[in-house]
């Protein structure tokens, strides 16, 4: 019987105190800072070698539609290749009651370099889509934006976190499956538990023939909670520091 969110809060709490919410996220931490860093560099870069080829050197002008949702693919999957084999271990810091170092000795040994790598395949399908959904929402309202209160002037803090939010949420309701999918094969196989599923492919048809669809978006609503303010947060410093450090 599904506990809930806040069935889960309470039963995390109860059994490993205040600090078994944080569980992971130092490892979330150094994964999160260099894959933004490196997808808004691709993505900034992408931006510039599609208007310089329009004859608007500096970045001046739009890109249209599917020139973001490329830029923001590429930059998705840059970002995340990078760091994915440290996502595997914050996985299975999550997943089992070990430390990282732990986690990653475990791995090795027991599967190899190529350990590091498990869900690597289905990471790169979800971040594909995720990418060109959340670059594709935030650059088109930024665009409206400006367009009505002038070119000119720079975006603001509220508008900013507001369109990242609506980015973040739109991109993450899209690929919400593929990254359950993704989750349950960096998790299977752990302390001697079966290895479920061949493949995304197959762990998404197994899901909803014995679980449902709606189990697709099981705890769909708690990931909002995580995701909608940290993309928010993100667009709002990626716009500051591009203010503060003249790079608009």
């Amino acid at each position: 019987v599904s506990e809930g969110t806040l069935g889960t809060l309470r039963r995390i709490v109860g059994a490993e105190g205040p600090l078994g919410l944080f569980k992971g996220n130092s490892l979330n931490v150094a994964r999160i800072a260099p894959t933004k860093a490196v997808e808004f560099f691709v993505f900034d870069s992408f931006k510039d070698f599609c208007l310089e080829r329009k004859g608007k050197p500096g970045g001046g002008g739009d890109l249209e539609p599917w020139q973001r949702m490329v830029g923001g693919s590429l930059a998705s999957m840059a970002g995340t290749a990078l760091t994915h084999p440290i996502d595997t271990v914050r996985t299975r810091v999550t997943v089992q009651n070990v430390s990282a170092g732990a986690a990653l000795r475990q791995t090795l040994a027991q599967e190899g370099p190529q350990g590091l790598l498990r869900g690597l395949a289905p990471n790169m399908v979800r971040v594909a889509p995720y990418g060109a959904i959340n670059f594709l929402v935030y650059d088109n309202l930024k665009s409206w934006y400006r367009k009505r209160v002038g070119p000119g002037r720079p975006i603001g803090a509220a508008p900013s976190m507001l369109f990242g939010a609506l980015a973040g949420a739109a991109a993450q309701t899209v690929v919400f499956p593929i990254e359950l999918a993704q989750r349950r094969l960096q998790a299977q196989g752990l302390a001697g538990a079966p290895v479920l599923y061949r493949g995304m492919l197959d762990c998404l048809t197994k899901i909803v023939e014995k679980e449902g669809f709606r189990a697709l978006y099981a705890g769909l609503l708690p990931n909002y909670g995580k995701l909608v303010p940290a993309a928010a947060v993100s667009f709002y410093l990626y716009e500051a520091l591009k203010l503060r450090f003249d790079l608009e």
